[in-house]
């Protein structure tokens, strides 16, 4: 009896745990008559494929798309063109900063032009306060070997000092002013240059 107790004991839990296959629902069982004809080795099914990542790309900048660089499935580069475009907008901001270009040029050339006809001037300036102050200077000798001999008075002899003096002043301050006007424009030069 405990034989029969026990085999039919280990009866029930193999019958529990057989194998039964999947599970399917009994809506989706189609059940038909078997019928002779020809076997096709088909079966037909409904998928969607999709890739495990895919990145959308976004342009930051507005146009025409001119050019497509690389194909579809491609791999690409951080870095790397994949399309070129044509921008009306940037288009049109090119032309602008080519004429801020063009203007900055033109006005580099009018202060080159400036600076070199200043020292020009300044040359042609100092020139003319140093043939002045050499008049002076020779004037001022012969009116001391005048008033030396008697023939031109001690107040006159003074004044010619003073012209003298004022004169070598006069030529003293054109040279200065003349190297910072210089200075000045040629470090506007150079600053423009950059």
């Amino acid at each position: 009896m405990l034989a029969v107790a026990v085999c039919a004991v280990v009866a029930g839990l193999l019958a529990r745990h057989w194998p039964r296959g999947m599970p399917v629902a009994r809506a989706e069982l189609e059940i038909a008559a078997a019928r002779t004809g020809t076997f096709r080795d088909v079966v037909v099914g409904r998928a969607t494929a999709q890739p495990l990542q895919s990145v959308l790309l976004d342009a930051t900048e507005d146009g025409r798309v001119e050019q497509v660089l690389v194909k579809d499935g491609e791999r690409v580069e951080a870095g790397q063109l994949l399309v070129v475009l044509n921008s009306s907008q940037r288009a049109q901001e090119l032309m602008a900063r080519s004429s801020e270009a063009a203007q900055q040029l033109a006005n580099f050339s009018t202060l080159r032009a400036a600076w070199m006809q200043a020292q020009a001037s300044q040359r042609r300036t100092l020139t003319e306060n140093e043939f002045e102050l050499e008049r002076v200077r020779r004037l001022h000798r012969r009116n001391r070997e005048l008033a030396a001999t008697g023939f031109l008075s001690p107040s006159a002899l003074e004044d010619s000092a003073d012209k003298l003096a004022l004169a070598e002043r006069l030529f003293a301050q054109q040279q200065a002013d003349g190297r910072e006007e210089l200075a000045v424009r040629e470090q506007s030069v150079q600053a423009m240059q950059r």
